[in-house]
């Protein structure tokens, strides 16, 4: 799963936006399919609470490996 974090600090999977109260259930389901991590594409304009606030939401869902990138 690859989420990337804007530099508005907007939540985006495959280009779509997910509202921050949508993260939890939308990363849980998905990793059901795709059981392999998550990979966090931030911005370097973003904010590191946005960041967190995906990490916290991603270990709540049940993910094991996070990944983060700076783009």
């Amino acid at each position: 799963i690859t989420v990337s974090v804007t530099q508005d600090n907007k939540y985006l999977i495959e280009d779509n936006e997910i509202l921050e109260a949508d993260l939890l259930t939308t990363i849980k389901e998905m990793s059901q399919e795709k059981p392999d991590g998550l990979l966090i594409q931030a911005s370097g304009d973003s904010t590191h609470q946005s960041v967190v606030r995906l990490m916290d939401n991603a270990r709540n869902a049940g993910v094991q490996s996070i990944s983060i990138v700076e783009l």
